[in-house]
């Protein structure tokens, strides 16, 4: 079976029998997860691609992936799931489709990557560095660096974070006005914000399903902030199963300030809701109380931004994230990389009432304008109380 190539005469000298067919049903789930992708990105970029035959090969050759147009045959190499996860496999997949597009619906070409297969590349959305004749460690290092390539201003942004000693969620909620501030003179400030690349960035989640608190927190980021969120699915190769996630698509800065501020946002409302149990009856903390506390909380929060927004509304700042929300590029990119997206609308939850008001009475209190002008990062969350925050 074509699964098998390569792996029993590599680990049979080294593992027992067990070890071997626990690896033999990782491989034959990874191959057919692969065909699952393969057919999605077929109907999704609409390519009309016949499947090919899928094989899982483990060669150690460095060869990450091929695609034979005599035989049908794509391989990819089993060591890339290994060592670099399904994105980095999805990518590699991606340019093998681009190889059968070119032979199977463009004519076929002189050269193996010439124009023609970088217009292939280009109809499945692949990035640049995957484009090229060789897939190497420097591939997929551009393709990371995207992901960390972050503006000086997002870097400042970050110290007022993680230089906070509270947990207050009103101060903060004032650190997240601060930066959004920030994000809005960044644009000001650098004209060559027309040219900054749109990128997406993910934040990857560990459930099953999405929590009625998570989605809030994404509406509150995606509506105050110039990025758009899609939420989607990845397959997790470990787990047999693929798991929710969301992607974040906005220029390089407001990318990684949005995704920064979830990570902040979603810290601080564990951490007082902490606060909440140590002071409350723990018999009444269950799941329902803190859900209820923490959609309060995002409540009280949503209801500050939009105070502050509506105050600050003719300020040049305002007028430049207003611009900045409609940012056509934006738009284009999300849709070139998802072509048939579509809107959802969330259903009603029951809350706890109690628990819900105590965290709308949290989240309005906090004043997202109080430091913005601070200078100093220190001086923008300043009750002294010790705070335990984590590096996202």
């Amino acid at each position: 079976m074509k699964w098998q190539d390569g792996w029993e005469s590599l680990l049979r000298p080294i593992l027992d029998a067990e070890d071997i067919e626990l690896i033999e049903l990782c491989l034959r789930s990874w191959l057919h997860q692969l065909q699952a992708e393969y057919l999605s990105i077929n109907a999704t970029y609409q390519l009309g691609l016949t499947p090919p035959v899928l094989a899982l090969t483990a060669d150690k050759s460095g060869v990450y992936g091929s695609w034979h147009k005599s035989g049908r045959g794509m391989n990819i190499d089993s060591h890339l799931i290994i060592e670099r996860g399904w994105s980095a496999t999805l990518l590699v997949l991606k340019h093998e489709m681009a190889h059968q597009l070119v032979d199977e619906k463009l004519g076929g070409s002189n050269r193996p990557h010439d124009e023609v297969f970088r217009a292939a590349c280009r109809m499945l959305d692949l990035p640049a560095a995957f484009c090229r004749a060789t897939i190497d460690a420097r591939a997929f290092d551009e393709a990371e660096q995207e992901g960390r390539g972050e503006r000086p201003f997002v870097e400042r942004v970050k110290k007022l974070f993680a230089l906070s000693k509270s947990a207050n969620m009103h101060e903060a909620a004032a650190a997240l006005a601060k930066a959004r501030q920030l994000l809005a003179r960044h644009q000001l400030d650098e004209v060559e914000v027309a040219d900054e690349a749109v990128i997406y960035l993910p934040i990857n989640l560990t459930t099953l399903r999405i929590s009625g608190v998570t989605r809030s927190l994404i509406s509150i980021i995606s509506k105050f902030f110039p990025v758009s969120v899609i939420e989607t699915k990845m397959y997790d190769p470990w787990r047999n199963e693929s798991l929710p996630m969301y992607e974040v698509f906005g220029r390089r800065g407001a990318a990684h300030f949005a995704v920064h501020c979830y990570h902040f946002l979603t810290e601080r409302m564990e951490s007082l809701w902490q606060d909440e149990r140590a002071r409350g009856d723990r018999l009444r903390a269950g799941r329902r109380e803190r859900d209820s506390f923490m959609l309060g909380l995002l409540r009280g929060v949503e209801e500050s931004l939009t105070k502050g927004q509506t105050e600050q509304r003719e300020t040049a700042e305002s007028r430049a994230l207003a611009a900045m929300n409609i940012d056509p590029e934006v738009r284009e990119r999300l849709n070139r990389r998802y072509p048939n997206t579509r809107r959802r609308s969330m259903a009603g939850r029951r809350v706890s009432h109690d628990e819900y008001e105590k965290g709308m009475a949290a989240g309005r209190k906090i004043k997202l304008n109080a430091a913005v002008n601070q200078g100093g990062a220190g001086k923008l969350l300043s009750d002294g109380r010790p705070g335990s925050d984590k590096k996202s």
